[in-house]
């Protein structure tokens, strides 16, 4: 064997014998032992065509098994995120929520009007900056629904009241709903028209 190849050779068997030991694959690390290449070829500068390709096959293979591995973990991480991120959503929806309570509460205070007015507008200030900021960096957006007819999939119907709109028609808003680069992250919980 020259003295290229045998380099060649000695340079995949310790990359491949590395890569090994990071997956865990003992079995293989033993196969490419140095004693085992030995009792195989008792020459190592004599290693055989057979001894080469089987030991570029294995190593061929274990790339595969890495990339499986950076695959998965790569959803794996991804799926992490977006959790973390779901986690995040609620909270600010649990806080635009609060917005939209104070704000209808404001008609039930003693105020008078133009008090009523300014705090409404400030309100209403507040939670309309949040909606930019959810959509703008993270397309996160209120599910249309009142005057909307309730779609089960994003609307939750959580009662029927007698009203002047068409049957199936959203006439109140218990909690607004969100999609997510167009998907729902949270439904929507509405009261229809009977």
């Amino acid at each position: 064997m020259t003295k290229e190849r045998k380099s060649f050779f000695d340079e995949i068997t310790d990359t491949v014998e590395n890569l090994a030991k990071e997956l865990g694959l003992t079995d293989l690390i033993d196969e490419l032992s140095p004693a085992k290449r030995t009792e195989n070829s008792p020459d190592p500068e004599g290693a055989s065509k057979a001894q080469y390709d089987a030991l570029r096959k294995t190593y061929a293979r274990l790339e595969q098994e890495i990339d499986g591995y950076k695959t998965r973990l790569a959803r794996e991480q991804q799926q992490a995120i977006f959790r973390a991120e779901g986690q995040a959503f609620e909270v600010a929806f649990t806080v635009l929520d609060d917005l939209e309570g104070a704000l209808q509460s404001l008609d039930k205070m003693e105020l008078d009007p133009e008090q009523r007015a300014k705090i409404a507008e400030g309100f209403t200030m507040r939670r309309e900056a949040s909606l930019t900021l959810l959509a703008r960096k993270y397309d996160v957006k209120p599910i249309p629904s009142l005057g909307y007819q309730a779609n089960p999939q994003y609307h939750h119907v959580l009662s029927e009241i007698a009203s002047e709109q068409p049957k199936g028609v959203i006439v109140h808003v218990v909690e607004v709903g969100y999609t997510r680069n167009g998907e729902m992250i949270r439904e929507a919980k509405v009261v229809v028209a009977k």
